[in-house]
């Protein structure tokens, strides 16, 4: 097993980056996951972020951007989806993906 540890960069903005983290999850979860499971990664993402400033300007920039989403929109063939609900579960119960700065 490998195992990698990334540690993000000290000369970036940290606050930017988690801004630019939770809105292009959302985009992602929107063009390519069917509709139901869309919603529930949606669901569980609010449920974990925290509740700032920073969250808001991405969840804000998100929902700016969601009309063009929406004309891209291409869901992924049901096999893929089962593999992305494997990594949601493994995302909620590890130690990445936690959205701080």
């Amino acid at each position: 097993m490998v195992v990698a540890h990334h540690h993000a960069s000290t000369t970036r903005d940290a606050h930017l980056r988690r801004r630019h983290g939770i809105r292009s999850t959302l985009w992602f979860t929107w063009l390519r996951r069917p509709l139901a499971g869309a919603l529930r990664r949606t669901g569980r993402l609010l449920v974990r972020l925290p509740r700032d400033r920073v969250t808001a300007r991405g969840l804000l920039d998100a929902a700016r951007g969601a009309p063009r989403v929406a004309r891209h929109r291409k869901v992924v063939p049901p096999g893929i989806e089962r593999g992305y609900r494997l990594l949601e579960e493994s995302q909620l119960s590890g130690r990445s993906r936690r959205y701080v700065s």
